[in-house]
């Protein structure tokens, strides 16, 4: 590349785009030069899974990203094999999925985890333990990535133990998380709203309360009311 991009997405071509035929059997991932590196590169969106390396072919190549977009999912170890360690001190914020962020640890915490996927209530409300293997991919991401500021969207039904497990977590992590904001993505309704918050927030309280964050943050996607008019948050 002659130039020195700052910011670089890679995503995988329209559908419509028909691919000539090539040397290269379709699926196969790219061949990097092992010298190759862009040292310019501080954002990173590495959201083509079917064709880029993995994430420690990219953190070799793009050495200095400060932030990473990612929707690749790194293979899980065999059981008893440890999880993969990346060296990519540079990062401070990484946004994306649990699944991308649940079989591998970077060398350095890093500052701002965001995860786009909603996590669901699944099985009963009255759980004692953390068995939903959604749940637990999330609390993975959450142990690997050991943010200073974590931004989730999160049920607001998911039982006591999953939030207890989330302080643990975080407590026992060497950058002990600070600021916590909360999508509540099914509190919607204005008129329901601080019932469901009431509700939420008897269920979660002493989790919070013994943890060591800050600032917690709470948003709840309310739809507008005709009325009463609308809001976008709660806090």
């Amino acid at each position: 590349m002659q130039s020195a991009p700052r910011k670089l997405v890679l995503r995988a071509p329209p559908q419509r785009v028909v691919r000539a035929p090539a040397q290269q059997p379709f699926g196969a991932r790219l061949d990097l030069d092992p010298q190759l590196q862009l040292l310019s590169v501080e954002y990173l969106a590495a959201l083509d899974n079917s064709n880029l390396p993995g994430l420690v072919d990219l953190a070799r190549l793009f050495p200095s990203t400060r932030s990473l977009d990612t929707s690749l999912e790194s293979t899980r170890p065999a059981r008893g094999q440890p999880l993969v360690v990346i060296d990519w001190p540079t990062l401070k914020y990484v946004r994306g999925s649990a699944g991308s962020f649940a079989n591998w640890r970077n060398v350095m915490s890093t500052h701002l985890l965001e995860l786009v996927d909603q996590l669901h209530l699944q099985g009963p409300r009255k759980a004692r333990t953390v068995v939903d293997p959604k749940a637990r991919v999330f609390l993975a991401a959450v142990d690997n990535v050991q943010p200073v500021a974590l931004i989730a969207r999160l049920d607001s039904k998911l039982p006591a133990p999953f939030w207890m497990e989330l302080i643990r977590r975080w407590n026992r992590g060497s950058a002990r998380l600070r600021y916590f904001a909360v999508e509540l993505f099914d509190i919607n309704s204005d008129r329901t709203c601080e019932v469901q918050l009431a509700r939420w927030w008897a269920n979660v309280s002493a989790a919070v309360k013994s943890s060591g964050t800050i600032c917690l943050e709470v948003r709840c996607p309310l739809r507008r009311d005709m009325q009463r008019g609308g809001g976008g948050q709660a806090a």
